[in-house]
């Protein structure tokens, strides 16, 4: 309510929206918020947890899988709450959103393991490890933000599809294969987690990171075409020439 009431009256674009582009508007600010709070939480917890050695931090005491703590907790409901209230948002607006099969897919998956790790307290640094992915969300709500306001031909949005490139390249891709490592290399630790949530930290991260690397194709390509000057414009320049 707050981000229409303040949008309508000191972004004009925002006028002239439809009511999905307006929900969508509304709803990425939210989104935004959820990156940057989660995020910098998840590199709090792992970082300062001792799991990742070379911090400076004294040694993680018992397997990384049952580590919990009172913050970790919090950090696991902030992210359970937020994909609840976006899933509903999507059922709602299924058939008008586009990429929303996709959308879906992770949220329900992103879902399943958020509940089961904070009812569990199991996995809370496998969740935070993933979350940590949720770096690129504001990126991307910057760049359709951009598109809805008619900048798209502007450096902002030019800066902005570079910049996606490179946090979702070290963000979203290049976190699984350490991911994947700890938890082979601690497979003991891994097995004394409740059943539920020993699988879906088999199966989600992998669903996840399919999804992630579809998604870095179709920014590559998208960014390839954004720096490719168009045919008539090359023309124009030979003409010049």
């Amino acid at each position: 309510m707050l981000s229409r009431l303040l949008s309508g009256v000191f972004v004009k674009s925002y006028r002239g929206l439809s009511a999905v582009d307006k929900w969508d508007w509304d709803t990425r600010i939210g989104s935004s918020i959820h990156a940057a709070a989660s995020t910098a939480l998840a590199v709090y917890v792992v970082g300062t947890s001792g799991v990742v050695p070379g911090l400076g931090y004294p040694p993680l005491r018992g397997p990384a899988s049952l580590f919990t703590s009172p913050l970790t907790h919090a950090a696991v409901g902030l992210s359970l709450g937020y994909f609840i209230a976006d899933t509903f948002a999507l059922v709602y607006y299924y058939p008008l959103l586009p990429h929303t099969n996709e959308l879906m897919m992770h949220h329900l998956t992103c879902l399943a393991c958020l509940a089961v790790a904070f009812f569990t307290r199991h996995g809370h640094m496998y969740i935070e490890m993933m979350v940590a992915t949720e770096v690129t969300t504001p990126l991307i709500n910057a760049r359709w933000y951009l598109d809805k306001a008619g900048r798209k031909s502007g450096a902002a949005y030019k800066a902005n599809g570079l910049a996606i490139v490179v946090a979702w390249f070290f963000g979203r891709i290049c976190i699984f294969p350490p991911f994947a490592y700890h938890v082979a290399t601690t497979l003991d630790g891994f097995l004394l987690m409740a059943p539920p949530a020993i699988v879906l930290t088999l199966l989600c991260p992998s669903l996840l990171a399919a999804l992630n690397v579809m998604w870095f194709r179709q920014i590559v390509r998208g960014a390839i075409k954004m720096f490719t000057p168009k045919a008539d414009e090359h023309g124009e320049a030979k003409k010049k020439e």
